[in-house]
């Protein structure tokens, strides 16, 4: 479990991006996809979360089409 009841995170926020993406990296490698196909897919969430200074779940419709390019 990657979200143990009764410890307290200094940033829950933070914690819970990691466990959905080793969660994702998990459900990937039981698809059988590559190790470079995986970092790959995940790199881009990351850099995305990165440029917008959000996490996936506060991610809007205006967000994504305002952050990508023409």
């Amino acid at each position: 479990m990657a979200l143990v009841e009764g410890v307290v995170h200094l940033d829950p926020k933070a914690a819970t991006f990691k466990a959905m993406t080793d969660g994702r990296t998990a459900q990937m490698l039981s698809r059988g996809l590559k190790r470079e196909t995986i970092e790959s897919r995940l790199s881009l969430v990351r850099r995305f979360a990165a440029y917008t200074n959000e996490y996936p779940w506060q991610w809007q419709p205006p967000t994504l089409r305002t952050s990508l390019p023409p």
